[in-house]
């Protein structure tokens, strides 16, 4: 299976999106949730979810779906979603269709 962005959504209970942006990084599996923070931390004040492509670290070319639930602005694990979408498809839909 793969995420489709003109077909697959998100049920997220309690969830206002507030702004979205699309942004890239290294990421490594061992250091994933400091490597997130760090971008997420460097978007728009707005931003609540993040598209994020890994340029570069053990999961460059994996897309990650960012969801800062608690509007911090930053990743806290355990109240934030990080969500890997495999094999993604029609990506540059995202953002103009409701995935949640």
């Amino acid at each position: 299976a793969h995420f489709d962005a003109t077909r697959d959504r998100f049920d997220l209970a309690n969830f206002t999106r507030t702004g979205i942006e699309r942004d890239s990084g290294t990421i490594n599996q061992a250091t994933l949730d400091a490597d997130i923070n760090a971008i997420l931390t460097n978007a728009a004040p707005t931003v609540n979810v993040l598209l994020l492509t890994a340029t570069g670290g053990d999961e460059k070319n994996n897309i990650f779906l960012v969801v800062d639930m608690n509007g911090d602005h930053h990743y806290t694990a355990g109240s934030d979603y990080i969500v890997e979408l495999t094999s993604a498809v029609n990506m540059n839909a995202f953002g103009n269709t409701t995935i949640f």
